[in-house]
């Protein structure tokens, strides 16, 4: 009885080891596989950034702000460390983050191109703060949807991408 109890504790150990070290696929962007430094955005409409990677550790900023950029500059466990537009850098949940991704226009006001080129028709004037959604970036230009809106800006115009990433539609 004694050798059957060591074996069932045994055989659980076993299991139990093998689960904590399976890795099971995952489209999440807070999946750590995926490169460091890398961008993201809110996936909530109020987003609490921390001091550190927990619950016990203080609240320092509330976003408010759904679909707003992040850079993804750090991680630990189900914790992301995150860097926005300004300059905030803190502590997120992974499930408060999405793989969607957007840009926020920074600097002045920024003319949306019908296409990507200077000689194109200009589409709309995006004011300093709008978040549009990031569809593809070539070396120049990137392919963005705004409020039913199509169009091209130039890269430098807006906070959102990589210096060298291109993004594919």
């Amino acid at each position: 009885m004694l050798l059957t109890f060591f074996r069932v504790c045994s055989l659980f150990l076993l299991v139990t080891a093998m689960l904590t070290t399976l890795h099971l696929p995952s489209n999440s962007i807070a999946d750590d596989t995926k490169p460091i430094p890398r961008f993201a955005s809110l996936k909530k409409d109020m987003v609490n950034l921390r001091a550190g990677p927990n619950k016990r550790y203080p609240i320092v900023w509330v976003y408010k702000k759904r679909n707003l950029p992040i850079k993804i500059t750090a991680e630990f466990d189900v914790w992301r460390r995150i860097l926005d537009h300004e300059g905030a850098t803190g502590w997120v949940h992974q499930r408060l983050l999405s793989g969607y991704r957007t840009l926020i226009i920074t600097g002045k006001n920024r003319t949306l191109m019908d296409n990507p080129g200077v000689n194109s028709v200009p589409v709309a004037t995006l004011e300093t703060g709008v978040i549009a959604k990031l569809s593809s970036c070539n070396q120049n230009w990137c392919k963005v949807k705004v409020k039913g809106l199509k169009g091209w800006l130039k890269r430098g115009q807006f906070w959102g991408i990589l210096k060298d990433e291109i993004l594919e539609n």
